[in-house]
């Protein structure tokens, strides 16, 4: 089971995220990923070239839908234990 069992869900969209080696690889698929989450991210990485080749492939990616308001409403009788 591990660390991937659990499913946990951050809100992201409208926060600032900066990332070190974004250029590649992970970094870049996990920049993209909150980009299209609506995150403004911020990529750090140590070649230019790279650089600007990840920025155009984060920027050019389009963001995912957001789920209808109805369906982030709990289920009914469900209690709320803190709310936000």
């Amino acid at each position: 089971m591990g660390l991937f069992a659990v499913k946990t869900s951050f809100p992201v969209d409208g926060r600032t995220v900066l990332l070190t080696g974004a250029s590649l690889g992970m970094g870049r698929s996990v920049a993209r990923l909150l980009a299209q989450k609506g995150a403004n991210v911020v990529i750090v990485a140590r070649n230019i070239q790279r650089l600007e080749e990840a920025l155009e492939h984060i920027t050019t990616s389009p963001p995912q839908p957001k789920p209808p308001a109805s369906s982030l409403k709990p289920p009914p009788g469900t209690t709320i234990l803190h709310p936000t």
